[in-house]
């Protein structure tokens, strides 16, 4: 028979066994906790937060390389880059002598190949060309019936094709609101421009390109690949979204009210015979299509 004392030796060993596998288990389900909060609460980048791409950790650092011993600036030897000069020149003014420097002798032998020159560009003053058309009804001599001739332009006064195409430069191409248009117009070429005028001139130019942009549009549908891709934006204060469907030759632009996959479907078609490349967002992958993966998004899904 076994003894009771050495049941109860036992029954301790196996018991502190015991002990020993749950303190090791609590330690490993401690250290699954914390990895598991860094994917609750994932570690500040550039990506996901205001740090600075300098500080992110997972940028690739480059050794520094190693020191040249040389000063810094411009080599002995190296060809210095400097402006071109301008072939038309509006004015030249002659910068020479007319009596010795150093003697008061005013004769000179004069060298035709010792001709140097520096230039100065500079704006001239900008201002309005106003072009006015004047007439006078005339009374035919032979018939008696007056005589008119047709004025050009419609109203009193209008504003040229130049300005038009300027008005739409800059707020197209360098997104200056209507405010700060009519603040340029007037502050900078002293012409007095409404705020209806820019928006009526911008509405105009729109319509002339119409043609344009279906020309475009017809370019992509056409070629073998199209990237696509849509941000949000505040449109006539509304929250809207600005969609580009682009590739190495076109780029169009249309705006929506949501991120759905009729604004691909009114644009593009259901589907596309060729390479789609987009972020893989829903409405993006709905299109019947070759899809690929942006690069730049899948670098970040690398990380």
């Amino acid at each position: 028979m076994i003894d009771e004392r050495c049941k109860d030796c036992s029954l301790f060993l196996e018991l502190q066994e015991l002990k020993k596998i749950v303190l090791e288990q609590q330690k490993k389900l401690d250290y699954l906790k914390k990895e598991l909060e860094k994917y609750k609460k994932p570690p500040k980048n550039p990506n996901n937060s205001s740090i600075p791409s300098s500080k992110d950790l997972w940028t690739k650092k480059y050794p520094k390389r190693p020191s040249s011993n040389l000063k810094v600036g411009g080599q002995f030897g190296h060809e210095g880059k400097n402006k071109s000069f301008f072939d038309n020149v509006d004015e030249i003014i002659s910068i020479n002598h007319t009596t010795c420097q150093y003697c008061g002798c005013e004769h000179f032998i004069d060298q035709n190949n010792n001709t140097q020159k520096r230039q100065l560009v500079d704006i001239t003053e900008i201002k309005p060309y106003v072009i006015e058309y004047q007439r006078k009804d005339l009374i035919c001599a032979n018939c008696k019936r007056k005589n008119k001739g047709n004025f050009p332009i419609k109203g009193n006064v209008e504003l040229g094709e130049n300005i038009e195409k300027l008005i739409a430069y800059f707020n197209v191409q360098h997104h200056i609101s209507y405010d700060r248009l009519t603040q340029i117009f007037n502050e900078v070429f002293g012409l007095k421009v409404a705020y209806g005028t820019v928006d009526k001139k911008i509405k105009k130019i729109s319509e002339y390109l119409k043609p344009h942009n279906e020309s475009i549009l017809e370019g992509l549908k056409s070629s073998s690949v199209i990237g696509s891709d849509e941000t949000g934006m505040r449109i006539n204060k509304t929250n809207s979204y600005v969609w580009t469907f682009q590739n190495d030759k076109y780029s169009y632009f249309t705006s929506a009210k949501n991120r759905g996959f009729n604004t691909v479907k009114e644009t593009i078609g259901d589907e596309f015979d060729g390479v789609w490349i987009s972020d893989r967002f829903g409405a993006q992958l709905k299109i019947k299509s070759q899809h690929q993966l942006c690069l730049e998004d899948a670098e970040k899904f690398e990380k």
